[in-house]
């Protein structure tokens, strides 16, 4: 009797302290996740930028508060750093400044997924697109011809977010504990994933003078709402961002449970088509700009849109100074979508149209008129991952135009292999989550031999 009696008052007590938890950190505990994006537009604690001057504003009172200089040559320390440096060309010419870094990042690419060999995987053209390879990369193929391709080069993590300690660090995700993806459970004590503030490449390229950006998915925890919001409204950091791991300025979007990705542009399969409408800037939510004069606007786009920008915007107002920006693409990710950008390319190659590929039926070769989904997911990835490559040869034109090709190494790579259901391993046998699985890495830089040892 007594026992029952102890164990009812210890049952009514875990209540109680639940439901004081509950009411304190409400959101925190239990976030809401919005059906729409009306809804999470209306929401009380997400306030939304209805101009790029009033973003712009909220920023400024940020880094006010934050006793910030902006990281340009003028700052003292930059001004002195850019004046030490004195290097070589491999020809034996002066270099002027160290050279600019471009960090490319696809997320969830197969290894043989792309037209460059040796991550290309044959295929029968006749059975097109209902079968793995076949994918069209022209620009990456550029990138290859003129630069290094490298291909025993391994991620740390078959997983996103400990492949990305790695590279943000440069040691083995194991060793600061990243095991699996960050912000994953509803619970609070299930979304304590997140980089440590231990050295990264952003602020020891930050050291040496450089310009930092981040543009794209970041995946490396502090973009929940809540976190969002103490860092911008009280300066309360209890999981750091983009800007405290050494970046200057970031354009990313939030993460976690109750974010737009994974509630309403999950549910309507749009992340890549929809998603550049919910960005996060240094902490700031970013209006929603549509170019008038595009008809279609991409996650991609609007990714490799942020790092030309800037790229654009150094080069006037400090040219001397050097830069480092990572692109970290969304795409191939989950949940796959027809990209039309990268559809027009495979119409153009095979001499098909919209509708034509609307009606395409891929079917099951053991049951020969039994349609079969997952084909159909194939062709949803394979345009995503040529409609990526759009965007990445428009950086690299961006940089040809404005005469920093010489001056700039531009690297492309994967996180980790392709999802289970699109993608294609190559001659490895499996994809994302297994430790059989390698990535692709390619290099472009006419001066690799002369700085290696600078960087």
């Amino acid at each position: 009797m007594i026992s029952r009696t102890l164990l009812m008052l210890i049952s009514l007590y875990v209540l109680i302290i639940h439901d004081f938890i509950a009411h304190v950190i409400g959101d925190s505990w239990n976030p809401v996740r919005h059906r729409t994006e009306e809804a999470f537009f209306n929401a009380k604690s997400h306030e939304r930028s209805m101009t790029i001057d009033e973003m712009e504003q909220k920023i400024k009172v940020i880094r006010d508060r934050r006793h910030e200089t902006p990281w340009t040559s003028t700052h003292p320390f930059v001004k002195v750093t850019i004046s030490n440096y004195s290097s070589v060309h491999h020809d034996g010419s002066a270099l002027k400044k160290r050279p600019n870094i471009l960090f490319m990042l696809a997320d969830d690419l197969g290894f043989g997924d792309l037209s460059v060999p040796p991550f290309k995987t044959p295929f029968e053209e006749n059975r097109f697109p209902c079968v793995e390879g076949g994918i069209l990369t022209p620009n990456l193929e550029q990138l290859a011809k003129e630069g290094v391709r490298m291909t025993n080069f391994h991620s740390s993590a078959p997983v996103c977010s400990p492949a990305r300690t790695s590279a943000m660090t440069g040691l083995y995700s194991w060793r600061m504990t990243a095991m699996n993806a960050f912000e994953l459970g509803r619970d609070p004590m299930q979304r304590n994933g997140f980089l440590p503030q231990i050295p990264t490449t952003a602020e020891v390229f930050r050291e040496n003078g450089y310009f930092t950006l981040h543009s794209g998915k970041w995946h490396l925890g502090g973009m929940r709402e809540e976190q969002r919001r103490d860092r911008a409204y009280s300066d309360q950091c209890s999981r750091p961002s983009p800007n405290q791991h050494g970046f200057e300025e970031y354009i990313s979007e939030l993460d976690g449970p109750e974010s737009p990705r994974y509630t309403f542009l999950l549910s309507c399969s749009c992340l890549h088509t929809k998603g550049h409408r919910h960005l996060i800037k240094d902490d700031v939510p970013v209006p929603i700009v549509e170019p008038p004069e595009v008809k279609e606007f991409y996650l991609s786009d609007r990714e490799a849109g942020d790092a030309i920008e800037y790229i654009k915007r150094w080069k006037e107002t400090n040219p001397d100074q050097p830069w480092f920006i990572q692109v970290w693409f969304n795409a191939p990710h989950g949940p796959w979508e027809v990209i039309p950008a990268g559809e027009e390319l495979y119409s153009q190659k095979y001499g098909k149209t919209h509708k034509d590929w609307q009606d395409m039926k891929c079917y099951n070769f053991r049951e020969r008129n039994k349609p079969e989904p997952v084909y159909q997911q194939w062709w949803y990835y394979k345009t995503m991952v040529t409609a990526m490559d759009i965007s990445i040869g428009k950086i690299m034109n961006a940089i040809k135009e404005l005469d920093l090709e010489k001056d700039t190494l531009m690297v492309f790579t994967s996180d980790n292999g392709h999802e289970m259901g699109a993608g294609d391993p190559g001659f490895f046998k499996e994809g994302k989550r297994s430790l059989m699985v390698s990535i692709i890495l390619n290099a472009s830089f006419p001066l690799i031999t002369s700085i290696l040892s600078l960087l």
